[in-house]
């Protein structure tokens, strides 16, 4: 990323998507408030370094993340919605990726939950057959795919933000297909990455039914045949 081309980076994240997506949200009546990492120190980064003799350009590592600032925010019931560009020392962008800053900025607010949202429902066991979709997976089983090929192109980078976000103590990562209406509110048809720390920090994942159930205050969509939800969180 040359710095040209970090303007116009810096220019459509924090500019024109991260206001967009603001703007809608807070039409739905959510206090969401638009940020990037460069603001107040959000995302401190120091430059990538360069790999095989290629230089990165504006491109960052994520050093530090000030979770006491998003915490704050939440606190006070305001979303933020973060552009992934971050702040080196001097004050000077980088871009940084968006899936490796979810993870990092997880970790700092001690979340519970991460979801990353693709195209497709999550992993497979065969990358070309949506039925082999696996509901729950832990990091060895990822390991295991990932050795044999099955985990492949741009899902690997997918994934290994999942075993990140997990090692950074987040207990759920949930990768969501996007692009299905509404998907945010199901608890199914997805995979969930857990650590090895038990059942009890797993979701058992069958296939959802279209029938909404009120529980408190959040909207859940039960699993068919599904024997048992976490509603802890």
């Amino acid at each position: 990323t040359d710095a040209e081309t970090m303007e116009i980076v810096q220019m459509i994240l924090c500019g024109k998507v991260n206001k967009n997506v603001t703007s809608e949200l807070s039409a739905m009546g959510v206090r969401a408030v638009g940020l990037s990492g460069k603001d107040n120190g959000l995302i401190r980064v120091r430059k990538k370094p360069a790999v095989g003799g290629v230089d990165y350009g504006y491109v960052g590592d994520i050093v530090s993340v000030n979770g006491d600032m998003l915490r704050d925010m939440c606190l006070e019931d305001y979303i933020p919605v973060i552009a992934s560009i971050g702040a080196d020392e001097n004050g000077d962008g980088y871009n940084i990726n968006a899936d490796i800053a979810a993870c990092e900025i997880g970790g700092a607010v001690g979340a519970d939950k991460l979801l990353f949202l693709t195209d497709i429902d999550g992993i497979r066991s065969d990358p070309n057959d949506p039925n082999t979709l696996i509901p729950r997976i832990d990091l060895a089983g990822i390991k295991k795919l990932m050795d044999s090929g099955a985990i492949s192109g741009g899902m690997i980078p997918k994934v290994q933000s999942c075993v990140t976000a997990v090692r950074k103590g987040i207990k759920h990562v949930n990768i969501v297909n996007g692009t299905i209406s509404c998907m945010l509110t199901y608890d199914g048809n997805a995979s969930w990455a857990m650590n090895e720390l038990g059942e009890n920090n797993t979701l058992t994942i069958a296939p959802f039914t279209n029938d909404p159930v009120q529980l408190g205050f959040d909207l859940f969509v039960v699993p068919k045949g599904a024997k048992h939800i976490d509603l802890a969180h």
